[in-house]
């Protein structure tokens, strides 16, 4: 924490920095700085070297917390059992009686408590107007803490896992929120569900591209051999041994193309043994994970992008995956699943194609669409970028949220006066 921080300014909070797969965040941080905002982005922990080059803008704006052992940390600690041990006790106690029944969430929430401690202890000497979490778990936990304890007023953002897997102590957090944004229309009526009472606190604000990244390809090539292109974690939510059992199809029709899959996960080994099990070598290519600038010649050389996302068992999902924006203003066809709200984003037909989860003959099906259909395919991808332009535009998105922080800053200043 060697960097100075700087006073009166708006605190963002994520889990680990930096992330190939958060590069949302990171855009929406650069776009409120570039509209004027002095924003101090604040990580639980880091995870190596950042590899994005557009983001190295954002590298002065980095603040890891302390460790939870740390001399810093103990020295928070101390200061609120010493001037709050009310406070303290009671934050201490509602995060353990909330989270009791599940241990792994409760462990969870101790290490997130004890961030709080650290930056709630940052907070009480270098004040900041508002504190903004991403991710409904963990950071919003950090946030919770850090407010109950300085009386800064919080908000965050949830994206899809947060809420449907790991809702730990969803209630309170929107209850001592000022409030809540979603990023699909599906999100917040799941929201509304649980607490009705709570609706008026929640708003869908979208994710969204920075179009500036991103150059249209107005005209689709129509190749021989076409390019399929998946990018996102290699987990079974995105779906990708569906994509595999689908380029199988292709190749039993005799079909001649090349699938690059971008990324990294769990599941790369198991991936790497059906590709070699189905002889698929040479057809489909496990790339690895690539930083957005690595990604640019598999943008202008795709015919088409698939991201098959399925509902796992325990619920956890996608969202609305900032990918498929990515992909649709690049100019490429799209075809994903009808998950969460992803048909929010993708018009069957008009500005993508959408199949049911699991259904493998559809999916081989959309993309022989693809294939054979040039006229279609050039549709979807005029229609997809009229899309993005309007309801996706990352500075259109961030201006929102913005304004929303701008009103309660006022609100509370209103209050205290």
């Amino acid at each position: 924490m060697s960097k100075k921080i700087p006073s009166r300014g708006l605190v963002y909070l994520a889990t680990k920095y930096p992330l190939l797969s958060e590069t949302f965040i990171y855009e929406e941080i650069l776009t409120l700085k570039r509209m004027g905002y002095q924003v101090c982005f604040f990580v639980l922990y880091a995870t190596g070297k950042n590899t994005h080059e557009f983001a190295k803008e954002l590298e002065e704006s980095v603040y890891y917390l302390p460790a939870n052992f740390s001399i810093k940390s103990f020295l928070g600690h101390f200061y609120f059992l010493l001037f709050s041990p009310k406070r303290y006790f009671g934050i201490l106690l509602m995060v353990l009686r909330e989270t009791l029944r599940e241990p792994l969430v409760m462990l969870k929430s101790i290490y997130a408590f004890g961030k709080g401690v650290s930056l709630a202890n940052i907070l009480r000497k270098i004040p900041q107007n508002h504190i903004h979490a991403h991710w409904a778990t963990m950071p919003t936990t950090v946030a919770l803490v850090a407010s109950r304890l300085t009386d800064t007023q919080y908000s965050f953002t949830s994206h899809a896992w947060d809420i449907f897997k790991e809702p730990a102590m969803l209630d309170t957090k929107l209850e001592n929120a000022v409030f809540h944004t979603t990023i699909s229309q599906y999100n917040k009526n799941y929201l509304k569900s649980l607490n009705p009472e709570m609706a008026n606190k929640i708003y869908v604000n979208r994710c969204g591209v920075n179009l500036d990244q991103f150059v249209f390809r107005s005209i689709y090539p129509a190749k021989k051999k076409v390019e399929i292109l998946f990018v996102g974690r290699l987990v079974e939510k995105k779906g990708t041994l569906k994509l595999i059992d689908a380029c199988l199809r292709l190749r039993k029709g005799g079909y001649d193309f090349v699938c690059n899959i971008i990324g990294n996960g769990p599941q790369k080994q198991q991936l790497e043994k059906i590709v070699k099990k189905y002889n698929l070598e040479g057809y489909v290519n496990l790339v690895g994970g690539l930083p957005r600038e690595q990604l640019r010649q598999y943008w202008e050389n795709a015919g088409m992008f698939v991201l098959p996302c399925i509902i796992e068992r325990d619920g956890n999902r996608d969202g609305i995956p900032v990918v498929l924006m990515e992909a649709m203003a690049s100019g490429i066809p799209v075809i994903s699943t009808m998950v969460s709200g992803i048909p929010e984003l993708i018009d069957d037909g008009v500005t993508g194609l959408l199949v049911k989860p699991d259904d493998i003959d559809a999916l081989s099906g959309a993309m022989l669409k693809i294939i054979e259909d040039v006229t279609l395919a050039q549709q979807l991808v005029e229609n997809a970028r009229a899309k993005v332009v309007k309801e996706y535009n990352i500075k259109i998105n961030t201006g929102k949220k913005a304004g929303l922080i701008e009103m309660h800053i006022k609100q509370e200043k209103k209050n205290d006066v």
